[in-house]
């Protein structure tokens, strides 16, 4: 069913329910996203499916011979207080849009379904409880009441994941943590128990933390750090494992720090005299002395013992030579402290002699998350150092500096492994991985779960970004292969195949759309179902690239939508949007 205008939809409405009321329902149903609507071109649309979905309830709140006198004054001008769902449910809609949880939609939509598609009658005193956000459901539907308290354990199960764990990841990787709940809900609707969830482009794992509350889950990305969050935010480890997992690193770990103090001893002295000296004195002065001092790579300088250029030539073609020094030669003083990127190569070294495989990637897991803590960043995103020189340091931002560079990475990797492990024994399922990129990673699932039920998931780029140079640092962390350093990021050369580049990065809008296409389409060629999520920000017209799959496949189209709020890379600021789920289904 294509898209339509708003009138044709109302038009739409008057021929199914034959209400005089069609226009207010309408515009109800569009303004609390039960209805998504869509901007192509400047024109607001609607899909007919997903007016043909909601008919069924809509008729309870539109034909007046089955409306009490309550029901009739529902519907207004203005907003109305509460949504009668068939005979027997009510909700309250006491909140504004921008107030409801990001799962009304989505949950609020399933319960309309369920009601118009079951033989809901009133069998039980009616009674009130609390539903999803701060809103309230009223049922005296037996059916109703189970299938409401389903929704808020499985909504239990998201709230329940801690936001913390991996702090300013969230910003430059388009984490879906706080929509994971919307997601979950939505998709029920198209699983079952059975179900094994593909999230294709897993980023920073969010998604497929919540998936695996609920389905078996596997994550793939491009880039091997994204595999790593994903997989550790699963089931399968232990607090035990992780406790005996630190107990065999830590002291590797301060060894190896130790065998690193021969050759910047005297930079760790310096660096923690600045760091302990009163800010408002000769701090910023002996700050900027000791950035203009230490040498990196690849600048080809020298100081005592430290020469980053001569130690980084040896471990270019071994790059597991000891000691590991890739952090302290490339990043120092420019995302981290140098004792900072000391204990980096230090744990990195340390977690490289674990014995069992599982382990070194839980580790190295909690690594990268403690890195993305600590580095002194725009908005945690590693594409433009803040402190590019000595001038960059200031009077204005030395202390926020000094402090986030004062932080222990050894601390910090500590708790967030045992946090992980934590997690990780309250969740139903371990996330599997499949490498990148997507064609690599579909095949690869094809050939391990055929026949399976199958939901693939898609959370692509929404922007025309290069985003492999925001989170290089990470993606170094678990390659540690000592590559080259170009520009003031100290990235991987693209030209030379060292950083990966995304085929959404283009700057022709019909080629994004054109990428879009090509990856949907060749989802459903092998799962009956994919799930896109988008957003009305996003450089690609959603319309656009539904109108070209349903030309191309016989997959029918159901969407849902919420408002949400982005934040832009290394931006405070939030930017009102409409986040979409697109669903491809048999």
């Amino acid at each position: 069913m294509p898209f339509v205008k708003k009138a044709e939809a109302i038009s739409k409405l008057v021929e199914l329910l034959d209400s005089t009321r069609s226009r207010e329902v309408v515009d109800f149903l569009i303004s609390s996203s039960l209805l998504p609507q869509f901007i192509s071109n400047t024109q607001k649309l609607v899909r007919l499916e997903d007016i043909w979905t909601l008919s069924q309830v809509i008729a309870y709140l539109s034909t007046d011979d089955i409306l009490t006198n309550e029901d009739r004054n529902l519907f207004y001008k203005g907003k109305p207080t509460h949504l009668r769902i068939g005979l027997t449910t009510t909700i309250e809609l006491n909140e504004s849009d921008f107030r409801r949880p990001p799962e009304f939609a989505a949950a609020v939509r399933n319960l309309m379904n369920f009601v118009g598609q079951s033989d809901i009658v009133k069998d039980k005193q009616s009674e009130q409880m609390s539903y999803i956000g701060a809103l309230s459901l009223e049922t005296s539907s037996l059916l109703v009441d189970e299938y409401a308290k389903r929704q808020i354990e499985r909504l239990a199960r998201c709230s329940s994941i801690r936001s913390s764990q991996f702090a300013n990841t969230a910003y430059y990787m388009g984490s879906k943590r706080n929509l994971s709940a919307f997601l979950v809900e939505a998709l029920i609707e198209y699983t079952t128990s059975s179900s094994i969830i593909l999230d294709l482009m897993c980023g920073s794992g969010a998604s497929a933390a919540a998936f695996s509350r609920n389905w078996q889950t596997v994550a793939s990305d491009a880039q091997s750090f994204c595999r790593l969050l994903a997989e550790v935010q699963g089931g399968g480890y232990s607090v035990e494992r992780a406790e005996k997992a630190l107990d065999k690193i830590l002291p590797l770990a301060r060894q190896h720090s130790q065998q690193m103090r021969k050759w910047v001893d005297e930079f760790i002295g310096w660096e923690d005299q600045v760091f302990h000296s009163d800010i408002a004195g000769t701090a910023l002065d002996e700050y900027r002395r000791l950035i203009d001092s230490y040498p990196t790579y690849p600048d080809g300088q020298r100081h005592g013992n430290w020469d980053p250029l001569l130690e980084v030539s040896r471990r270019k073609s071994s790059p597991k030579k000891k000691p590991f020094c890739l952090f302290t030669a490339y990043f120092a003083n420019i995302f981290f402290g140098i004792r900072q990127c000391v204990e980096i190569d230090s744990l990195r070294f340390a977690i490289s002699q674990l014995d069992l495989e599982e382990d070194r990637r839980w580790a190295l897991g909690a690594l990268v998350s403690a890195v993305s803590v600590v580095g002194t960043t725009y908005g945690g995103h590693f594409a433009q150092p803040i402190i590019r020189s000595s001038a960059s340091v200031t009077p204005n931002n030395i202390g926020r500096i000094v402090e986030r560079r004062a932080m222990s990475v050894l601390h910090e990797f500590s708790i967030r492994l045992i946090s992980l492990a934590q997690e990780s024994e309250r969740s139903f399922y371990p996330i599997l991985t499949v490498p990148g990129p997507w064609k690599d990673a579909l095949d690869t699932f094809k050939q391990k779960f055929d026949n399976m039920d199958v939901v693939v998931y898609l959370d692509a780029p929404y922007k025309r970004e290069e985003y492999s140079r925001y989170y290089h640092v990470l993606e170094t962390l678990v390659l540690y292969n000592y590559p080259t350093s170009i520009g003031v990021g100290r990235m991987p050369d693209k030209s030379a195949g060292e950083r990966f580049q995304s085929e959404f990065f283009r700057r022709n809008k019909s080629d994004v759309e054109n990428a879009f296409i090509d990856v949907i389409t060749n989802v459903l060629a092998c799962a009956d179902t994919c799930a896109w999520s988008y957003s009305d920000n996003g450089d690609a017209d959603i319309v656009s690239v539904c109108d070209q799959i349903e030309k191309r496949t016989a997959n029918k189209i159901s969407s849902y939508a919420i408002p949400y709020e982005h934040k832009a890379l290394g931006s405070q600021s939030s930017k009102a949007v409409k986040e979409y789920l697109i669903i491809f289904h048999k």
